[in-house]
């Protein structure tokens, strides 16, 4: 019997203390990260034989933030790796081109916090450099009953 009391009792305990932390708040919030980009995608257009396609990407961080390309074997280039708080201007440049007639991937920049709290990424793509074609039919008629 004092087997089983003391066991309730460990028990109550315990069941107690879930009780009285649970209704325990922080009183202190640790501000959420701020790291915002302007665009989610850039579209490049083909560049000029010898010339690189450019674009801007603007960035705002409250801290130290880092910038990663993946690209499979794509060439594109980046202003800058790494930054500090603040707004910067990230520059964006390929000397690729599209000889296809479909919008291809060149790759996916990411923009991440050093501290690991919150990462952005951003889908880079380049126009065909030939449009898709539509034909267009027109046949003469007066009506479609003989």
């Amino acid at each position: 019997m004092e087997k089983r009391q003391k066991i309730r009792g460990l028990a109550l305990g315990l069941l107690c203390a879930a009780f009285a932390l649970s209704g325990c708040e922080r009183s202190e919030e640790e501000p959420l990260a701020l790291l915002t980009l302007d665009k989610e995608r850039i579209v490049f257009d083909n560049p000029a034989e010898g010339e690189t396609a450019q674009a801007v990407l603007r960035i705002e961080a409250d801290r130290r933030w880092s910038v990663g390309f993946i690209g499979n074997g794509h060439d594109c280039r980046v202003s800058v790796s790494s930054g500090e708080a603040g707004v910067h201007e990230l520059r964006i440049e390929t000397s690729e081109t599209n000889t296809g007639r479909d919008l291809h991937r060149l790759g996916q920049l990411t923009v991440a916090l050093d501290d690991g709290s919150a990462n952005r990424t951003v889908d880079l793509q380049q126009r065909p450099q030939a449009a898709r074609q539509t034909l267009l039919m027109y046949f003469c008629g007066t009506d479609l009953y003989l």
